[in-house]
């Protein structure tokens, strides 16, 4: 969802880096990116609204694209623009006409090369073992779906609990928000709010006693409906208690 509700069709998206780094075409006329197109529907409130290229047609008063680009969710805008041949489309709307999005998806294309040559690399044996995972789980969605669908709930709580651990091996690096988004090819937002929790009363060690605490900081990203996988700590004792709510279920 875009900016004051308006919807945004991404045209491609990848496992790697979901919608931290989905991409689209752009539309520019007279030089910039045109405000959305709005859908007449009736009488009511709500007017529908996007900004997918094929809306940019010229029909019913809408802007009419001049040329199209790659755009990324992260904010990237590709430098080449591919001028809009209407004196081939003609009156045609553009998701009947045959566009070449060729350009567009090969600029994107190499923008995730230089996003993925900038995160940290997974090891080989796992990158293997991700690979073929998501090749059985695929399999295994068409097959038996329901055991895919648990297969799925198994992973999504190992990956939990492997992130929170993650985060505690990480935590005497204290790392900013900046090395989080490129080590993990995600936005700043995203990294933001994960090392603003993770940072939010700071770590004790390895000699920490193992119990979870979940910090304000936290408890307020929770309450506002934030994902935040790292925003439980480790303190050494008792005296620390005080600092948080214990979320045994939760941490």
């Amino acid at each position: 969802m875009g900016e004051g509700g308006v919807l945004v069709e991404w045209d491609w998206w990848t496992v790697d880096f979901g919608d931290a780094h989905a991409g689209a075409v752009g539309v520019l006329v007279g030089g910039g990116e045109p405000g959305p197109v709005y859908f007449d529907v009736g009488s009511g409130s709500y007017v529908p609204s996007t900004r997918h290229w094929s809306a940019y047609d010229g029909r019913y008063r809408r802007p009419r694209a001049e040329a199209l680009r790659a755009v990324c969710a992260c904010g990237w805008r590709g430098a080449a623009e591919y001028p809009m041949d209407w004196a081939t489309i003609g009156d045609r709307p553009l998701y009947e006409a045959d566009v070449d999005l060729t350009g567009p998806l090969a600029d994107w294309t190499a923008h995730l090369s230089v996003v993925r040559e900038a995160t940290v690399p997974l090891p080989e044996p796992l990158a293997v073992l991700l690979i073929e995972m998501a090749g059985r789980l695929n399999a295994a969605a068409e097959d038996a779906p329901l055991a895919a669908l648990r297969a799925a709930g198994v992973l999504e709580r190992i990956a939990s609990r492997v992130g929170r651990e993650a985060v505690g091996a990480l935590c005497d690096d204290s790392p900013s928000a900046e090395a989080v988004a490129t080590g993990l090819g995600t936005t700043y937002s995203k990294a933001l709010v994960t090392t603003s929790a993770l940072l939010a009363f700071g770590f004790a060690g390895a000699d920490c006693a193992r119990k979870r605490v979940v910090s304000p900081a936290a408890r307020t990203l929770r309450a506002a409906g934030d994902t935040v996988s790292m925003s439980c700590t480790d303190f050494a004792g008792p005296d620390h208690e005080q600092g948080g709510a214990f979320d045994h279920d939760w941490c």
